[in-house]
């Protein structure tokens, strides 16, 4: 049987198959160990279309998933001895060892099915949420810029970001002064020129979060 925390997995998505049991604002995370053994089935080729391949068959090993509620892509696991083990963890381990507890393993190109090492990275949860796509209840197409409405009623644009020392920034374009379309634009570079500085310094988002 799969372990008690698989049941988890259909609540905690962005988490790429990991137990997240909330405590007061914190996350703990417990991962399933890769068995060492698992070295002497499959190994890693960059070729395959799931990155792994069975040592004796030379067969592709894995299956690709998709979330039952909208069908979009999920991730590639196999089974061994009766656990589910995600070929992107899989193929991370067989190239640098145990995954260390708290750690995810993420898609630089946000692809689930992208499985090459060179797409991989080792992040904790929070630069594993740096990397990711635009959020549904955007309104405005431009990651990091909303309407909102003001307390006298008028709709603003605003631009939000993350500064280098982590607090949470925000500016507002008036739509009355500028126009509809020159506020978003503003916005947008705004918070274009925000997001260039914070991944020139190194704070673990990639040219493609919120896209």
């Amino acid at each position: 049987h799969s372990p008690p925390f698989c049941l988890f997995l259909q609540r905690v998505e962005s988490l790429e198959g990991l137990c997240v049991v909330k405590q007061i604002r914190r996350y703990v995370i417990k991962t399933l160990k890769i068995p060492e053994d698992i070295r002497n089935i499959v190994f890693y080729d960059e070729k395959s279309s799931t990155g792994l391949r069975h040592k004796t068959t030379l067969k592709e090993v894995g299956c690709f998933v998709f979330k039952s509620r909208d069908n979009s892509p999920e991730c590639i696991t196999f089974r061994y001895k009766n656990h589910n083990y995600k070929n992107h963890r899989v193929v991370w381990f067989l190239l640098n060892g145990e995954i260390p507890d708290g750690l995810l393993i993420d898609h630089i190109d946000r692809n689930p099915f992208n499985n090459k090492i060179e797409n991989l990275r080792l992040v904790n949860v929070k630069l594993n949420q740096r990397n990711r796509k635009m959020q549904s209840n955007n309104n405005t197409g431009h990651t990091g810029v909303k309407y909102v409405i003001e307390r006298s009623g008028q709709v603003n644009v605003v631009a939000y970001w993350i500064d280098e020392k982590g607090n949470k920034r925000s500016k507002h374009f008036n739509i009355r002064k500028l126009g509809h379309d020159e506020a978003i634009k503003a916005a947008a570079k705004l918070r274009e020129e925000k997001m260039k500085i914070l991944i020139a310094n190194g704070e673990g988002y990639t040219d493609t979060h919120g896209i």
